[in-house]
């Protein structure tokens, strides 16, 4: 009885650890125009209370993630990145729903959410290619003949994109991620 017991406190206590383990950090309300985290800190300030439910809601949709209009801020209310647009904030954050290692486009330019700016790419069409080879390989993706991992490393060089591409599936089944 008493080791049953024992495991249950050792087992309470890792999920109570666990709550409060750095980076575990994320938006659950709002007070006004303040964005509350789940720890009650305050985790970002709007300029108009009206913007607050609105990024609560593409909050929850997209892992803590927000735009508040053009800016795109990270789960824990620190900003990430400055768009045109609010409406090109909101193709980034499709984009990091479909990518698996936090890949999102502006403008053609390849961003990783915790680096900044990875690859520049001259077209946003192949930038979105790009995410998109990321996510079936890896993090790996040709850009310019160049095979390159999720946070901008060159890995290989070739003489043509084709023939990185080419050697995507390859590469990507020895690739440590």
């Amino acid at each position: 009885m008493k080791g049953v017991f024992t495991i249950g406190v050792f087992f309470f206590s890792l999920t109570a650890f666990a709550q409060w383990m750095p980076g575990r950090i994320y938006p659950v309300s709002c007070q006004n125009n303040y964005l509350i985290s789940n720890r009650g800190t305050t985790l970002y300030r709007f300029n108009f209370a009206s913007d607050c439910p609105r990024a609560l809601s593409e909050a929850r949709m997209n892992m803590g993630k927000f735009c508040d209009n053009e800016k795109l801020i990270r789960e824990d209310g620190t900003y990430v990145h400055l768009f045109t647009f609010r409406s090109d904030c909101q193709d980034g954050l499709a984009d990091l729903r479909t990518s698996r290692v936090g890949l999102y486009c502006s403008n053609g330019d390849m961003n990783q959410i915790y680096r900044g700016t990875i690859a520049f790419m001259t077209f946003k069409s192949s930038c979105r290619e790009a995410i998109y080879q990321a996510g079936m390989y890896r993090g790996l993706f040709c850009h310019n003949g160049r095979m390159m991992d999720f946070v901008g490393r060159i890995i290989r060089d070739y003489t043509f994109n084709s023939s990185c591409i080419r050697e995507l599936p390859v590469m990507s089944r020895t690739y440590p991620r």
